[in-house]
């Protein structure tokens, strides 16, 4: 395929010139998408599949998908449904609230435990793709102490409600661990008569192992200077290695009614770096250098990850 690419040329003293430049392009056809993101705390683990072309990003109705474990029988994925919408407020894999892409929903029931090896198949017609996955040990939680404070924020408004939260993990032995923190808050939701589970703010800033501490936490004036967002609560274990080490965040306690966990989550060296991608691309502008997103799908495109969490009741 030609692609008609018009150079212009900036004259260095009072004149400009332009040139027709003629470039052939590799036509790469169709390639199969695969996304999902999966911990071993949940029986069901969805996967979403798609096709993307020059023209974006569209649903595969006649693919099929399997997984195995251990190279055990192959477990099938059922059709959940087709032209699925999904953005980064209910999971990793969106760019926002209606900028959704349209892809093919199936979902797994099954469980993971440290060490199994997962390989996760999908095809169609004329397409195929995979990835394998490697199920990390839980991260250990040695204590967990909250204190709540009454927190002035501004003269305008009333005192915060703050819960402070120290926990203490100890690091896996004898090999390089990647580590992530979401907050959740849980609440009844009286019209739909169901109990509901939500990520919620988490304030790390005075965490320095999570970019706080005048290295870019959430309310830290270099982070407001440079644009520097852990958005996941990511964090290696490079100052801790083979130890143990305390973690210092707080939330606000907004609603007495709803209840608080903390999920601590051991992850992948892929997947950390592929959620610092993600972190760099919802801070980018105009401006910002090119980010290359980190892909584990063999024969096509996409991410699918496996993490493995403890979680812990703050209230």
């Amino acid at each position: 395929m030609r692609k008609y690419l018009t150079v212009i040329f900036a004259a260095l003293l009072y004149f400009s010139c332009t040139s027709t430049e003629y470039i052939t392009l590799e036509d790469r056809g169709e390639k199969m998408v695969l996304t999902g993101q999966w911990a071993d705390t949940d029986t069901t683990h969805l996967l979403y599949v798609g096709v993307v072309d020059r023209k974006g990003v569209h649903p595969l109705d006649d693919a099929t998908v399997s997984l195995t474990i251990n190279n055990g029988t192959p477990v099938p994925g059922v059709l959940l449904s087709s032209g699925t919408l999904y953005t980064s407020y209910s999971d990793y894999f969106g760019s926002g609230e209606g900028d959704a892409s349209k892809l093919t929903a199936f979902v797994f029931d099954c469980d993971f435990a440290a060490g199994d090896k997962i390989k996760v198949s999908a095809k169609s017609a004329t397409l195929g793709a995979s990835a394998s996955l490697v199920c990390p040990a839980k991260p250990i939680v040695v204590s967990c102490d909250t204190t709540h404070t009454r927190q002035i924020v501004s003269l305008d408004s009333e005192p915060e409600e703050r819960v402070n939260v120290r926990l203490k993990i100890r690091d896996l032995p004898s090999e390089v661990n990647f580590y992530r923190l979401t907050l959740y808050s849980r609440y009844y939701l009286e019209y739909l008569h169901t109990m509901v589970m939500e990520p919620t703010w988490l304030d790390y800033s005075s965490e320095p192992i999570l970019g706080g501490g005048g290295q870019g936490g959430s309310d830290s004036l270099l982070g407001d200077i440079t644009g520097t967002v852990n958005n996941y609560c990511l964090f290696d274990d490079y100052s801790f290695r083979d130890s143990e080490y305390t973690l210092r965040v707080s939330y606000e306690e907004w609603d007495e009614d709803s209840s608080y966990l903390l999920y601590v989550y051991t992850v992948s060296f892929d997947q950390f770096h592929y959620l610092k991608a993600l972190d760099t691309v919802s801070e980018s502008s105009f401006f910002s250098e090119p980010v290359s997103m980190p892909s584990n799908i063999e024969g096509g495109l996409g991410f699918i990850s496996l993490d493995a969490a403890t979680a812990i009741k703050l209230k």
